[in-house]
């Protein structure tokens, strides 16, 4: 059967049909906007309320309102609450995501989970039974098995260079980082420790687990922190810094302890309330706007403040190492040649990033030589045509 459909109809109607799909595109657009106007919303009420929280906390271990025995109560389900809080969420992040993000954020749920299981067995000692926890007990596994899947988990988190000159400067940033942060903490803290060391070997192993376990925590956060992505700053940014008040607390703990200073409720547990509200917040965002993969070959250019930091510890250890000096009046064996191995990695990082500049350079010529030989062929063609 003949349509009776005249051809200007049909044409008439497909304006219509090209309109009403641009409607649908704008009130998806409008309901995306608003979903993200939401979102921003409830993580901004999440941020003020985890400040709340940290500063109400710390106020109340600070003056001990109510007395020692609720404050200690407070104190350790408190931080115990928190940390499985941050569980649950970064157990969401992870299902938000896909591969290596995935598996990022699962070792972080992990490394959570372990601390919290560390805390509740410090509680049910110290709230539940009214008895001092032991050391080393069941606790100091949970606190320290959370370390290594933390390590684990920034490593993934750090986006790869794809050039193999990048990668070996990336390595020698981290042993530049890490050896200088053995000497600030050698100075610091670490020494104290290990000279302080008493009871069984297992005992002062443990003493020293902690700071050492910080000090690569430390190293790999400030190269996280100098690869992050603009798509997950927010996120990785909080994450960070929840695992840097986390460290504090750590090596504040580690040194109240070797000097037989730390009791219940302490203003140092603040820090780990921080920082695992820290966490929290970190995996709320990424659930909230997940991760982009970017392009296999999206080239990413580092900002000066990020190739410049690398050397920040480095001026630490030097400005730590100068004072030691001067108190003492001696310089210690392992802080001198700790100094020497970081300045040899500078400057064989140097030697790489030069070499890398100058491959960068004849990549660049090259591709400028390319260009002209097109530009002059379009040309000559435009000429005889």
């Amino acid at each position: 059967m003949t349509s009776l459909t005249s051809p200007g109809a049909r044409l008439s109607g497909k304006p219509n049909r090209l309109a009403r799909v641009a409607v649908t595109r704008g009130r998806h657009g409008d309901v995306i906007q608003v979903a993200r106007r939401r979102s921003d919303r409830l993580f901004a009420f999440a941020l003020l309320g985890a400040a709340l929280f940290t500063l109400v906390f710390g106020l109340w271990v600070t003056f001990r309102i109510g007395g020692v025995t609720l404050t200690e109560a407070i104190d350790d389900i408190g931080e115990a609450a928190v940390a499985f809080l941050a569980a649950g969420l970064c157990a969401l992040a992870a299902r938000r995501h896909q591969g290596r993000i995935r598996l990022a954020w699962a070792l972080m749920t992990a490394s959570t989970l372990s601390w919290a299981v560390g805390e509740s067995i410090w509680s049910y000692y110290e709230v539940g039974l009214h008895q001092q926890i032991p050391y080393p007990s069941l606790a100091d596994a949970g606190y320290l098995g959370g370390e290594p899947l933390a390590i684990a988990a920034i490593i993934l988190f750090a986006a790869a260079n794809p050039r193999t000159a990048s990668r070996l400067a990336s390595l020698l940033d981290g042993a530049i980082i890490a050896g200088a942060l053995l000497v600030v903490s050698w100075v610091t803290i670490l020494e104290t420790v290990y000279h302080a060391g008493t009871g069984s070997l297992i005992s002062q192993a443990i003493g020293l687990a902690y700071p050492i376990s910080d000090i690569v925590i430390l190293t790999m956060v400030l190269l996280l922190v100098g690869r992050v992505r603009r798509a997950a700053q927010v996120a990785l940014y909080l994450l960070a810094a929840g695992l840097l008040a986390n460290l504090l607390a750590d090596s504040g703990f580690a040194y109240l302890t070797t000097l037989n200073s730390y009791g219940p409720a302490q203003p140092i547990d603040t820090g780990w309330v921080a920082g695992y509200l820290l966490v929290a917040l970190a995996a709320l965002r990424a659930v909230q706007v997940p991760f982009v993969k970017p392009a296999a070959n999206a080239e990413r250019l580092p900002s000066s403040w990020r190739m410049f930091l690398p050397y920040v510890p480095v001026a630490l250890a030097a400005a730590a190492t100068i004072v030691s000096t001067v108190v003492t009046g001696v310089i210690n064996p392992l802080v001198f040649w700790s100094l020497m191995a970081v300045a040899l990695f500078v400057v064989v990082r140097q030697l790489i990033m030069l070499t890398d500049n100058m491959s960068l350079n004849k990549k660049l010529e090259t591709q400028a030589s390319d260009m002209r030989e097109q530009e002059e062929h379009l040309r000559s063609l435009v000429e005889h045509s």
